[in-house]
C-alpha cells in the first residue's frame, strides 16, 4: 500500500493567508529540495528560462512566464534581441501601499540605464573567448545603495557602468550577485554622488500567477510590481518577473551574501487524473501527485520514495493535476509553494542542490581537456545552446538534464569534437557523445579525467584493464600513444609502468613499430627513443643503455637521451660516452646542439673540476661549427663561469653574432658572482639597448648593486622593476632589501619592507641581517624576537643569519637566549648554526663559550676550523692558532684562503713577519689557494708594525696588487705610527692617484708632518 502524506512548511513567504498546518507522520523527517531550475529555451527566449522546468515534469499547462530585462547594442544576436521596457506595474488589483503621492519625475529618476561590456566564452572551443561586444539595458534602484537588473544584462561582464536619467555621466557599477535561474542581478555603486536626489522604488505584492498580458499598460505611477521585458522576436508579447521572484532574490543575497537558488523539493512527479490509478492508491477524489522518483542525494529520500502520493502541503490541497488553490478563482502549480520558501530548516529541510547539468558556467570560461586530439568539456546547457539541440539527442539526455548530482562535483563528460591527428585516425565522428569510462575507470568530472590522464601513478591499475580489452583500444593504443605515455612515465619517475609498457611493446613488436622492415625509420625512432629517454629520466641508466644497445637504427636523439642519464651522474661519464658517439659508425648519429649542451650542462654542474671537459667541448663546437648557435653558445658562457673562468665566457659572449636574454642573463649573473660587480652592471646597461631584461637579470643586477655598494644603480633597477610590474616578486624585494641594506639606505629598505605583502623567512632574514650591519642591531633583534613571539617560522638559516649579525657591541644576553633557542628548535646538530655560534661568542668576548660550541659539534667542515681559529686570533693567542691549524689538517679539512687571513692576523700578533711570509708562500705552492689582496695587505701591516717600511713599501710594489689602495693605506697607517714622513708622503701620492678626493689621506699626511713638526707643509697639505 502506497503511503499517502502530507508535508508543510512555513507560509511566511507565502503571497496569500496562511491555514492550518498539519503534519501526517513522515512529515518530522528532513527531506532536501531544490533549486527551481529550467530546461534551455532558445536564445531570444533565454531570460524565462527560469521558471518552467518543473511544470514540463510535472504535467502542469499554463502559458508563457515572464523573466529577464535589458538589451544590447554592438553585440552578439542575444543580447541585441532583448529590449527593456520598464516596470510592470497592476492597474486593477493593487495589494501594498500606492505610489499615488510619487511623482513622475521621482519615479522615473529611480530607474537608470545600464551600459555592460561582455566576454563571452566560446562553448565550442573552449579555450577561446568570442569577441568583445557590448550592450545596454536598465536598473532601478532599490535603496541600500543597490540596484536591481537582469543576469543576461550583466552577464560575462568586464566592466559595468550606470547612468541616470538627464545625466551623461556614467559611474562604474560592481555585480553583487547574479542569478541565472530567475535573470535576476544586483548591483552597486560606490560613487556617493550617483545617489544625490535620488528615492528608491518600493515594492508591490503582486500575485504569483505569471502569464502573458494582453493590451495593458505595463508602466504606470501606482506601484512597482516586478521586472519586464519585450523581446524583438516577440511582438507585442512582455515578460515579467514578479516581485516574488525579485524578494525571494533579494532576501537570499542578504542572508547569505550571495544568490544561492530557488529550493524545490527533489521529487519527479505524476498527475493522478486516471480515476483507475487514484482508486489503486486510495486517494480521495481529485486530490493529490504521485511520487514517481526521488533523487537520491536528496534528504527528502528518507522521507518519501517511489509510489508516495502528496496530497497536501502546509495544509493547501494538492490537486491531482498537480496544482493548489491561487486567489479566489484560480489554480497554480504545486511547485510554486516550494520555491518560495528559504533555505531553512522546518518539518522538511529545504536546501539548494547543484545538477548534472549547470545553467552557467563558474568563473566566465568553460573547462577543457585536450587528449590526442579530442577534445573533452563538461556538458552545460549553454553548450547544448550554442551547439545546437538536435546534434545532441537531448531525449537521450533529458534525464540527465533533470537530475540532482549524485555527489559532489559531479560533470557529465562530453568529446565536444576530434581535431584532426593520426593518432585518432577513424575516430572523427566521435564528436558530442558522452565519456563513461577510461580504461575501467568511471569519469566523474572533467578534473577527474585530467587526474587519470596525467597522472601515470594512477593510470597504472587502469592500464592494465586497457590492455585487457586490447582487441577493443589496439586503433587507439598504437606507437604515438604509447610514446606519450612513455614520456609521462619519465617525468613523473613512474618505473613500474613504464616496464609495463615496454612489455607491451615487446609483445607486439610489429604494432608498436620496432621492425624497421616493416614501418617507416621515423616511425621505429620514435618509438625506440621514448624507451630510452624513459629509462633514463627514472635514474635507470643500465637499462636505458641496454635498450640502447638493441636498437636497430640510431639518431642524435638517441644518443642524446642516454647522454642524459650519464650527464645526471658526471661530466666525466658525460664526456666518455661523447667520445664513443663520435667514433661511432656513420650513421649512428651526427653531434647537434642538443647533444653539446647536455654535456656542458653536465660541465657547469662539476665547477671547476671539469674545466678542460668544457674547453674540449668548446673545441667540438668550434669544428663542429655549431658555437655560433645560441642554445650552445648560452651554455658555454654558463660553463665556464660556474668552471671559475670568466674570461673564456667573456670572449665566448663577444663572438656570438646572436644573443638572446638568457645569453645577457648568463653574463649578468655570472659577472656578478665572480664579484666583477662593475662589469655586470655595464653589462646591464648594454643589455637594456638589446633586449628585454626578465626577472632572473632583475635580481643578477641586484646582487652586482649590492657587491658594489651601488646605491644609485639599484635605486635605477628598483624603478625599472616597479616599472615591468615584478616590484611584488618576493624574490626582487628581498634583492631590493639587500641592495638598501648594505649601502645604508635604511628608509628605502623600510618603504620596501612595509610594502610586502606575504614575506617568507628568507624576506624576514634580509631585513634582520640589513639592520643589523647599519648599526640598528637592537632594532634586528626586536624584530627577530616578534618574529619568534609572532609564530613566524623559524628555520636554521635565519637563526644562522641573525647570530651572523651580532657586532662586538651586541648585547651578550640576547645571544645567549638565541642559543637556548637553538637549542629548544633542536638545530644544535645544524653546522652552519653552530659556526655563527662560535663567531658571535668569539665577537662578544666570550672565548670559552665558542670553544665549547665547537667541541660539542659532531660534524666539523672547513668553515668551523675557520670560525674557532678566527676567534683565538681575535684574542691574541697566536700559538694556539697555529696548533689548531695543524689539527685541522690532520682533521682533513681543507684550509681556505679565510684560513690563512686568520693565521696572518696571528702572525701580526706575535709579531712574525717571517712567519708570514712563509705561510703567504705556502699558500700557493702547498695549497694551490692563490692569496688576495687582503692576504697582502696583512703582510704590510705585519712589516709596518715591525718597522720595516722600505721592506713593506718594497713588498708592494714587487707584489701583483701594486694599485691597490688598501695596501698603500696600510703602509701610510704604518708611516704615521712610526712618523716616517718620505715613505708616506711616496703612499700618499699613491694613494692621490687613485682617489684624488679621498679626505683620509690628506689627514694621514698632515699628522705625520705634525709628528715631525713641519708645520709649513701640515698647513699646505690641510689647504688642499
Amino acid at each position: 500500500m502506497a503511503c499517502v502524506a502530507a508535508l508543510f512548511a512555513s507560509s511566511a513567504l507565502l503571497p496569500f493567508p496562511s491555514t492550518a498546518s498539519s503534519v501526517a507522520s513522515a512529515s518530522s523527517c528532513g527531506c532536501r529540495v531544490r533549486s527551481t531550475v529550467v530546461a534551455r529555451a532558445p536564445r531570444h527566449q533565454r531570460a524565462h528560462r527560469g521558471l518552467r522546468r518543473l511544470d514540463e515534469v510535472e504535467g502542469v499547462s499554463k502559458k508563457r512566464r515572464g523573466i529577464g530585462g535589458g538589451g544590447g547594442s554592438g553585440g552578439s544576436q542575444a543580447s541585441s534581441s532583448r529590449r527593456d521596457r520598464g516596470l510592470a506595474v497592476d492597474f486593477k488589483e493593487p495589494q501594498v501601499a500606492d505610489f499615488d503621492d510619487l511623482e513622475e519625475d521621482k519615479f522615473l529618476n529611480a530607474v537608470v540605464k545600464v551600459y555592460c561590456t561582455h566576454i563571452a566564452p566560446d562553448y565550442g572551443l573552449p579555450w577561446q573567448k568570442q569577441r568583445q561586444h557590448s550592450s545596454s539595458g536598465s536598473a532601478f534602484m532599490i535603496g541600500d545603495g543597490k540596484l536591481l537588473t537582469n543576469a543576461h544584462c550583466v552577464e560575462h561582464d568586464t566592466q559595468v557602468k550606470v547612468k541616470r536619467r538627464g545625466d551623461d555621466k556614467k559611474y562604474i557599477a560592481k555585480v553583487l550577485a547574479r542569478g541565472t535561474e530567475c535573470d535576476l542581478a544586483l548591483l552597486s555603486v560606490e560613487n556617493e554622488e550617483f545617489w544625490k536626489g535620488s528615492e528608491p522604488l518600493q515594492f508591490g505584492r503582486l500575485p504569483c500567477l505569471q502569464g502573458i498580458v494582453v493590451d495593458q499598460p505595463l508602466m504606470s505611477k501606482e506601484s512597482a510590481l516586478g521586472w519586464h521585458f519585450r523581446s524583438d522576436e516577440a511582438e507585442n508579447i512582455g515578460y515579467v518577473i514578479p516581485t516574488t521572484v525579485v524578494s525571494h532574490f533579494l532576501n537570499d543575497f542578504k542572508k547569505n551574501g550571495k544568490y544561492t537558488g530557488f529550493p524545490c523539493l527533489g521529487v519527479l512527479l505524476q498527475k493522478l487524473e486516471n480515476p483507475a490509478l487514484r482508486e489503486s492508491l486510495k486517494v480521495p477524489s481529485s486530490e493529490g501527485v504521485l511520487v514517481r522518483r526521488v533523487e537520491p542525494t536528496a534528504p527528502a529520500s528518507t522521507v518519501l520514495r517511489k509510489g508516495d502520493v502528496i496530497v497536501s502541503f502546509d495544509g493547501i490541497s494538492v490537486g491531482c493535476e498537480a496544482t493548489v488553490p491561487f486567489r479566489s478563482t484560480e489554480r497554480i502549480a504545486f511547485r510554486y509553494l516550494t520555491s518560495q520558501k528559504t533555505n531553512s530548516v522546518v518539518a522538511v529541510k529545504f536546501d539548494v542542490f547543484h545538477i548534472q547539468v549547470p545553467f552557467h558556467v563558474e568563473g566566465g570560461q568553460p573547462s577543457y581537456l585536450i587528449v590526442a586530439g579530442l577534445v573533452f568539456t563538461p556538458l552545460t546547457e549553454p553548450f547544448i545552446e550554442e551547439e545546437c539541440e538536435d546534434t545532441l539527442g537531448l531525449k537521450l539526455l533529458a534525464k540527465a538534464r533533470y537530475s540532482l548530482a549524485t555527489f559532489e562535483g559531479e560533470q557529465i563528460v562530453i568529446v565536444s569534437q576530434v581535431l584532426a591527428h593520426e593518432v585518432n585516425i577513424g575516430y572523427e565522428h566521435m564528436g558530442n557523445q558522452q565519456v563513461m569510462k577510461l580504461n575501467g575507470t568511471a569519469i566523474k568530472n572533467i578534473h577527474h579525467l585530467a587526474h587519470l590522464v596525467d597522472r601515470p601513478s594512477l593510470f597504472a591499475g587502469s592500464f592494465r584493464n586497457q590492455i585487457q580489452m586490447r582487441d577493443a583500444w589496439s586503433p587507439l593504443l598504437n606507437y604515438a600513444h604509447l610514446s606519450g605515455l612513455l614520456a609521462r612515465c619519465g617525468r613523473a619517475g613512474d618505473l613500474r609502468l613504464g616496464a609495463a609498457l615496454h612489455a607491451v611493446i615487446a609483445k607486439n613488436p610489429v604494432h608498436f613499430r620496432l621492425c624497421p622492415h616493416r614501418a617507416s625509420l621515423h616511425h621505429v625512432l620514435v618509438t625506440w627513443n621514448a624507451l630510452v629517454a624513459m629509462y633514463a629520466r627514472c635514474g635507470r641508466r643500465e637499462d636505458a643503455a641496454r635498450v640502447f644497445d638493441e636498437m636497430p637504427v640510431r639518431d642524435s636523439i638517441s644518443w642524446n637521451s642516454l647522454l642524459a642519464a650519464a650527464a645526471s651522474s658526471s661530466s666525466s661519464d658525460a664526456f666518455v660516452l661523447l667520445r664513443r658517439m663520435l667514433r661511432s659508425a656513420p650513421g649512428a648519429g651526427a653531434c647537434d646542439h642538443a647533444t653539446l649542451t647536455t654535456v656542458l650542462s653536465a660541465c657547469a654542474r662539476d665547477g671547476a673540476a671539469s674545466l678542460r671537459a668544457c674547453a674540449a667541448v668548446h673545441g667540438l663546437a668550434v669544428s663542429c661549427g655549431l658555437d655560433a648557435g645560441v642554445p650552445v653558445g648560452n651554455a658555454l658562457v654558463t660553463g665556464y663561469f660556474e668552471c671559475g673562468c670568466p674570461g673564456s665566457a667573456e670572449r665566448v659572449f663577444t663572438t656570438m653574432a646572436d644573443r638572446n636574454v638568457i645569453t645577457w642573463t648568463a653574463m649578468v649573473s655570472g659577472m656578478a658572482r665572480a664579484e666583477r660587480y662593475q662589469e655586470s652592471l655595464d653589462l646591464f646597461r648594454q643589455m637594456r639597448r638589446e633586449v628585454d631584461a626578465n626577472r632572473a637579470t632583475y635580481l643578477s643586477s641586484l646582487l652586482a648593486c649590492s657587491g658594489s655598494l651601488a646605491a644609485r644603480e639599484g635605486q635605477q633597477i628598483h624603478g625599472l622593476v616597479v616599472k615591468a610590474g615584478i616590484d611584488t616578486d618576493l624574490h626582487v624585494e628581498s634583492g631590493l632589501m639587500d641592495v638598501y641594506s648594505k649601502c645604508g639606505l635604511m628608509e628605502d629598505a623600510l618603504r620596501v619592507f612595509r610594502s610586502c605583502r606575504d614575506p617568507d623567512e628568507v624576506f624576514m632574514t634580509v631585513v634582520v641581517v640589513g639592520f643589523a650591519q647599519n648599526g640598528l642591531e637592537e632594532k634586528a633583534f626586536q624584530l627577530f624576537a616578534e618574529m619568534v613571539s609572532s609564530g613566524i617560522h623559524i628555520d636554521a638559516n635565519m637563526v644562522s643569519a641573525v647570530l651572523g649579525a651580532f657586532g662586538a657591541s651586541a648585547p651578550f644576553a640576547l645571544g645567549k637566549q638565541i642559543h637556548a633557542l637553538v637549542i629548544k628548535k633542536c638545530f644544535g646538530g645544524n653546522t652552519y648554526v653552530c659556526n655563527s655560534l662560535i663567531n658571535m661568542y668569539s665577537k662578544c668576548g666570550e672565548l670559552q663559550e665558542s670553544i665549547q660550541v665547537f667541541d660539542g659539534m659532531a660534524r666539523k667542515n672547513s668553515i668551523s676550523w675557520n670560525c674557532i681559529i678566527a676567534s683565538f686570533a681575535r684574542h691574541g693567542h697566536g700559538s694556539e692558532v697555529f696548533r689548531l691549524f695543524e689539527s685541522m689538517k690532520a682533521d682533513g679539512a681543507k684550509p681556505t684562503y679565510v684560513t690563512f687571513l686568520s693565521l696572518l692576523h696571528a702572525c701580526s700578533h706575535v709579531g712574525s713577519a717571517k712567519k708570514g711570509l712563509e705561510i703567504l708562500n705556502s699558500m700557493s705552492t702547498q695549497y694551490g689557494i692563490q692569496p688576495r689582496v687582503e692576504h697582502y695587505a696583512c703582510i704590510v701591516d705585519m712589516l709596518g708594525r715591525a718597522g720595516q717600511l722600505d721592506d713593506a713599501k718594497a713588498f708592494i710594489e714587487d707584489g701583483p696588487f701594486k694599485d691597490s689602495a688598501l695596501l698603500w693605506q696600510a703602509l701610510m697607517g704604518a708611516c704615521s705610527f712610526h712618523k716616517n714622513s718620505e715613505v708616506g708622503r711616496y703612499a700618499a701620492e699613491k694613494l692621490l692617484l687613485f682617489d684624488p678626493d679621498c679626505t683620509a689621506t690628506y689627514v694621514l699626511l698632515s699628522n705625520i708632518y705634525s709628528s715631525e713638526g713641519r708645520w709649513e707643509d701640515r698647513a699646505r697639505v690641510m689647504k688642499r
